[in-house]
């Protein structure tokens, strides 16, 4: 058996548009909050948690659920209940490259830095500026999936951090498997992300029973061009099976059924244990 998801290779490293700054981005006061809605339900009667949500332009993804032109009444009912923000996008396909809001303010001035130095390789410091958008919104999934990236970004020997923010994102917005995100066109250069997807399926190679690894091949197989669905529900199933804490299992089933919401899969997630690795030592002679 081939390695978890080399087919799809070729598909990740594809041409696609990439979103950057756009020019005349202007500075201004910090906008204000979105009051907290009620607490509603989600999909399959999952109880949904409320957050603020500072306004936010074409390329948010609240907004770009709500103009999907998707039939499903969760989603559309979880996206109206937070407030529709500023502008929808154009165009209902349209993938979303940049989580830089429209309107001005400091939470929009630290993700357009952020995302600026990560386009740039300097993921660190991406970090830091995504952390403080975070400090102004904290419950913002724009930001938390913004650590995320950057943390995956840097990431070689653990994936808990990167992990992490992905499950808190999913937690707030359980609807995330239906936005039209693509990680890839975050960078400057396709190849840099190639690259760390390599060393991710490397280290579950290796590791192949790190639930948080497996969480994010499916987040990254499942965002792509044309999601994997095959690979991202084999690394959920796997997930699921190793999984040791009530956290981890709620985000690997919130991220299944938000797949399954999409039309592209159905059935019931369920736990399938990964191979052992073998063992370092031969066979005697």
């Amino acid at each position: 058996m081939g390695r978890p998801g080399t087919a799809l290779r070729s598909n990740i490293l594809s041409p696609s548009g990439l979103g950057g700054l756009r020019p005349g981005d202007k500075v201004g006061a910090s906008p204000p909050i979105v009051p907290v809605p009620a607490p509603g339900r989600g999909a399959k009667g999952k109880r949904i948690q409320p957050f603020s949500l500072s306004p936010q332009g074409g390329m948010g993804i609240s907004t770009a659920l709500l103009a999907s032109g998707t039939d499903l009444t969760a989603a559309r009912a979880f996206i109206q209940s937070v407030g529709k923000a500023g502008g929808a996008l154009a165009k209902s396909d349209q993938p979303i490259t940049s989580l830089v809001p429209d309107q001005a303010g400091r939470y929009r001035n630290y993700i357009a830095r952020g995302e600026e130095h990560f386009r740039s390789g300097d993921f660190a410091f991406a970090f830091t500026q995504f952390r403080l958008a975070n400090d102004i919104i904290g419950r913002s999934p724009e930001t938390l999936l913004s650590m995320a990236h950057a943390k995956f970004a840097i990431a070689r020997f653990s994936y808990a951090s990167a992990a992490f923010y992905l499950r808190k994102a999913l937690k707030y917005l359980p609807e995330l498997p239906l936005a039209p995100l693509r990680p890839k066109a975050f960078y400057n250069n396709p190849a840099t992300f190639g690259e760390q997807i390599f060393h991710l399926e490397d280290h579950l190679e290796e590791s192949p029973n790190d639930g948080e690894a497996l969480l994010l091949l499916a987040y990254f197989r499942w965002f792509t061009d044309e999601p994997d669905v095959k690979t991202a529900h084999s690394a959920l199933s796997k997930a699921l099976a190793v999984s040791r804490t009530d956290e981890t299992t709620e985000a690997i089933e919130t991220f299944w059924d938000g797949m399954v919401a999409s039309g592209k899969v159905s059935d019931k997630l369920l736990p399938t244990p990964a191979k052992k690795v073998d063992s370092p030592t031969g066979p005697s002679s």
